[in-house]
């Protein structure tokens, strides 16, 4: 028996001596020593330290924060150390790189149910820990992790805008096409959050929820076009159509949906144009990094906000300032008179070259 048994089996003794004192004895008048109760209240396990699965599935359901947060940081830390990345031939690679036949992840997705029974914890570590297992392994266990979607959704009302915004993005991180209405309704109000960190973490939201929508509806309007298009038994297959035409097919799909007022792009795009008009800079700056992404060129959701980008430049961080000047680029050429002399440009181009000299 090494030492880190040694020190588990005496923790586990110690507690289940606290337990029976308990049943006897009023615990407020129970004082155990100093060196006993700093022993069992923290962590100690060691990061070497192995768990049967029976081990594991009892820390996850235990009543003690330290217990709890020790098995799952043992499992996020063994499913980093042993990541497979699958770049051998035919690699059934899933989500985030994880093999889905290794042992790993095997294991992981056995326990799944036991680790979503967590996600109501009130620890923030504890919390976090859950929301990466949760977007690791939604798609190989759906039904699971749509029991988890409510949980989630009252995060989003809590008071710690930590915790909205580590939820709302949570939630747009999962690859169920179910939950999308439920994330537009919640992204609808959180748009106008009081905490710049909960609107910046929207930006986002919006561009994961956007490549959920395409991802699934854009393969399936392929997939009838191709039906239609290519009757023969000679007709290509749609995976490798998309797969050649990606982006264009994209782009199409993208226009198409937002001439579209009921399409899911379309109300991202109404989010954005919200999220465009803010006065914080860190938010501005995720949303221009989300339009740059996936509404380049739609200058509509420009209009009447140069001047508020511009004159939040010099805050915002280098990636956006990067963006606002290829975007300003391309909208000065469409929607400003030609000019010779920085005089005679509009103003809104001064002021950018102004903020840009400083």
């Amino acid at each position: 028996m090494n030492d880190y048994q040694i020190a588990r089996n005496l923790g586990e003794m110690f507690e289940n001596a606290t337990r029976s004192l308990n049943l006897v004895f009023d615990t407020k008048n129970i004082a155990l020593p100093p060196s006993v109760t700093s022993f069992i209240n923290t962590n100690y396990y060691n990061v070497e330290t192995t768990f049967t699965t029976k081990e594991i599935i009892k820390g996850l359901e235990s009543s003690n924060d330290n217990e709890v947060y020790t098995v799952l940081k043992h499992l996020v830390g063994k499913l980093a150390t042993r990541r497979d990345v699958s770049e051998v031939e035919g690699g059934n690679a899933v989500g985030y790189g994880f093999d889905e036949n290794s042992e790993t992840v095997k294991e992981i997705v056995q326990l799944f149910p036991h680790i979503i029974k967590n996600v109501n914890s009130a620890n923030l570590k504890i919390k976090r820990l859950v929301y990466i297992m949760l977007l690791s392994f939604n798609h190989l266990q759906q039904d699971i992790s749509l029991l988890s979607i409510n949980a989630i959704q009252k995060s989003l009302t809590d008071k710690s805008a930590i915790n909205r915004s580590l939820a709302i993005r949570c939630l747009s991180g999962i690859r169920i096409p179910a939950i999308l209405p439920i994330l537009l309704l919640s992204m609808g109000k959180l748009v106008k959050d009081s905490s710049p960190l909960v609107r910046a973490a929207c930006t986002i939201a919006i561009i994961k929820c956007a490549e959920l929508d395409t991802q699934y509806n854009m393969i399936k309007r392929t997939k009838a076009k191709t039906k239609k298009d290519f009757k023969s038994k000679h007709a290509k297959n749609t995976e490798s159509i998309v797969g050649a035409n990606g982006a264009k097919l994209q782009r199409e799909y993208m226009v198409s949906c937002l001439r579209d007022e009921t399409s899911t792009i379309y109300q991202l795009s109404s989010y954005l144009d919200i999220l465009l008009s803010d006065n914080d800079p860190k938010v501005l700056s995720c949303a221009l990094v989300t339009y740059h992404e996936l509404f380049n060129g739609c200058f509509d959701l420009l209009h009447n906000k140069v001047n508020n980008l511009v004159n939040h430049i010099e805050d915002m961080d280098s990636f956006a300032t990067s963006n606002l000047i290829d975007i300003m680029t391309d909208y000065s050429r469409l929607f400003f008179e030609p000019f010779t002399r920085l005089e005679d440009a509009p103003r809104e181009l001064r002021d950018l070259y102004g903020h840009l000299m400083n």
